[in-house]
């Protein structure tokens, strides 16, 4: 069976039902989005908690890691400012 065959084997009414299908909602879109993201987080935490480290030592290098995404924000606001350029 070759492309022509498909071609040959769909109705005109199959077609027009194909392109009069209904695109995907921006509440369904936003929606899956958002389980997404928690889903990110739920497992960022999990990952945490399994980490072979102290708990000492985890804090210590999460709050290096917050601090450095921290002064990295800062310094793309500082640039991005309209006064900067």
């Amino acid at each position: 069976m070759n492309l022509q065959d498909v071609v040959d084997r769909v109705s005109t009414q199959d077609f027009g039902k194909l392109l009069q299908s209904q695109p995907y909602r921006s509440e369904s879109l936003l929606g899956s989005l958002a389980l997404l993201g928690a889903g990110a987080l739920i497992g960022a935490a999990v990952a945490l908690l399994f980490a072979p480290k102290a708990g000492s030592e985890l804090r210590h290098d999460v709050g290096d890691q917050l601090r450095a995404a921290g002064d990295q924000v800062a310094e793309t606001v500082a640039g991005a400012s309209p006064g900067s350029a």
